[in-house]
């Protein structure tokens, strides 16, 4: 109508029925976005979808539609991903810290939604008014030996305020802790930071109920890959360490794997906890340390869906995790060299044949080293000792072998150092094609991308998200019942 009243009298009227067609081809394109409609599926992704193609079908009104994208919901656009998406959704940001600068209104405003603000009210974990603290076992790992203060805000959020020990750099970590927390405001896997209360102390979203993910599967076993609870879980762990490795500037000293990863809302969210954070990073990264980022998010990716499938006991316990730290940083320049820390070595290892592992073991003083002093089996093929002094070995052959370790001074022998404490470390070796026996075509097809680490081949979690279909989790009220039935037993 606004054509034909602005047009010659003469064309009015093919004006206007041109711009009837095509505002009838706009709403035939709307109408199929509707009908595709899927509700309980990931509902914001398509969402924006909507709003994207708005934008494409309606010139006029993009500058409506980009303020609308820019204020909208913070996690909308962070969900696009995937086939469907990668043509529509937002292109990422070439590394974390050009993220914090092109998103940095989006995060400030979150900051100032979620800052806790006025009093706080002293709870019970079943919201119950108390007339002292809830102290609570600090189960994230915002700081070592921590504790947190369960409190209620007066709009009834649930925060926890942390309360760092007082040993020593234990307060520098609860502040790395806490500048990470606030770069990772728009991920959903990530425990919202919501600034300081008035005595100082930092806060965090307060979660009820929280459970590691390698605690669950040790108590209720491994789960199937046909069930909702797998697949929501994997697609979340993909999507948490995407948030991570394309959104943080700080570096991680430790590898990730399933303890990291904490179940919570009855299996329907999982958020990210007990992150070794080290230094935020000052510069802009090489395409070096990314690449290296990526081969660490990988092999997390891997550690987790291996504890999913095979228990903590079982291929899953090589934490497929580099170290991003300096001191390991030697490490990431080997291919699929696997890291294994004092706690895995103690309660025994169970890795691939041909595989190269290290073992990393803490020590109490600087003059001391630890040494492999005994290898003992019944196989004919022992792993390969590739330095007794840094303890790097190399998987051969299938079978079961105790390694004898012993912390020593530098200058000793091995023969000299038998009154030197020590630990037994058991490793047990499997034939590599054992463990794709046991999964499905997809998953097995997953790990196999994933052992590739480093070289041109190697898969970022962005191409693994897309190529094995880890951008969609099941409904929650699936994923509801599943973890139910799990818990219970009852589907096993």
């Amino acid at each position: 109508r606004e054509l034909a009243a602005d047009a010659p009298q003469d064309c009015a009227a093919g004006r206007a029925r041109d711009a009837a067609a095509r505002a009838l081809a706009r709403v035939r394109n709307l109408h199929e976005l509707c009908a595709r409609w899927q509700p309980g599926a990931d509902e914001l992704a398509q969402l924006a979808h909507v709003l994207l193609a708005l934008r494409e079908e309606h010139g006029e009104a993009a500058a409506a539609v980009d303020k609308m994208l820019a204020t909208t919901e913070v996690r909308l656009l962070s969900t696009v991903r995937g086939p469907g998406a990668d043509q529509h959704g937002p292109v990422p940001c070439p590394s974390p810290a050009e993220f914090q600068r092109r998103r940095a209104p989006e995060i400030e405003r979150v900051c100032a939604a979620t800052r806790v603000r006025g009093q706080l009210l002293d709870i019970d974990p079943r919201g119950q008014r108390r007339s002292s603290p809830y102290v609570l076992a600090d189960k994230l790992g915002h700081c070592p030996d921590g504790q947190v203060t369960l409190r209620q805000g007066r709009d009834g959020s649930r925060i926890a305020l942390l309360q760092p020990s007082l040993r020593p750099g234990h307060a520098a970590f609860a502040a790395r802790c806490h500048a990470a927390h606030r770069e990772l405001v728009l991920s959903q896997h990530v425990p919202l930071w919501m600034g300081f209360a008035r005595t100082g102390e930092p806060c965090f979203e307060h979660l009820s109920r929280a459970t590691p993910l390698d605690a669950l599967v040790e108590k209720y076993g491994p789960l199937a890959e046909s069930r909702p609870l797998f697949e929501s879980v994997l697609v979340q762990t993909c999507q948490a360490l995407c948030d991570l490795l394309e959104q943080s500037t700080f570096d991680i000293e430790a590898p990730l794997a399933a303890g990291n990863f904490f179940v919570v809302e009855e299996g329907t969210r999982l958020v990210l906890g007990r992150v070794a954070w080290g230094d935020k990073l000052v510069r802009d990264p090489s395409r070096a340390w990314l690449d290296k980022r990526q081969a660490f998010g990988v092999h997390a990716l891997a550690a987790v869906t291996r504890t999913l499938l095979f228990g903590v006991s079982g291929p899953t316990s090589q934490q497929s995790g580099l170290t991003l730290g300096r001191r390991d940083a030697r490490l990431l320049e080997e291919e699929n060299c696997l890291v294994f820390g004092e706690s895995e070595c103690q309660a025994g290892l169970r890795v691939a044949s041909g595989a190269k592992f290290r073992l990393d073991l803490p020590v109490v003083a600087s003059s001391h080293v630890w040494r492999c002093v005994e290898v003992e089996g019944q196989a004919p093929d022992p792993p390969r000792v590739e330095s007794a002094e840094q303890l790097v070995f190399s998987a051969r052959g299938p079978g079961r072998w105790r390694f004898l370790l012993r912390e020593m001074e530098w200058w000793q022998e091995g023969t000299s150092a038998d009154d030197c404490p020590g630990i037994v470390c058991r490793v047990t070796v499997v034939e590599t094609d054992r463990f794709a026996q046991q999964c499905g075509e997809r998953i097995a097809g997953l790990l196999a991308a994933c052992a590739v680490s480093n070289g041109p081949a190697a898969p970022r979690l962005r191409d693994l998200q897309a190529k094995f279909a880890l951008n969609s989790a099941p409904r929650p009220e699936q994923v509801l019942a599943d973890f139910i039935d799990w818990t219970r037993g009852s589907a096993r």
